[in-house]
């Protein structure tokens, strides 16, 4: 049983590296933040009401770069 624990874990990391690389390169590719805190001198601004139905019924709001 421990090959295939060795070979899962294996893989876990496999797809996890591919997927963590594929969000950054879509995120830069569409200007977009992954999340977390904005870069130094940049500034969040509301973009309205959230496109999730039912966060904009919770009066959520959606935030972007300025400009975007």
């Amino acid at each position: 049983m421990s090959v295939f624990g060795g070979m899962s874990k294996g893989e876990r990391n496999r797809v996890k590296i591919r997927v963590r690389t594929a969000m950054a390169a879509q995120a830069q590719i569409e200007g977009r933040s992954l999340g977390g805190r904005p870069p130094y001198s940049y500034a969040l601004v509301d973009a309205g009401p959230h496109s999730n139905p039912s966060k904009a019924a919770d009066g959520k709001h959606a935030s972007a770069w300025p400009g975007s």
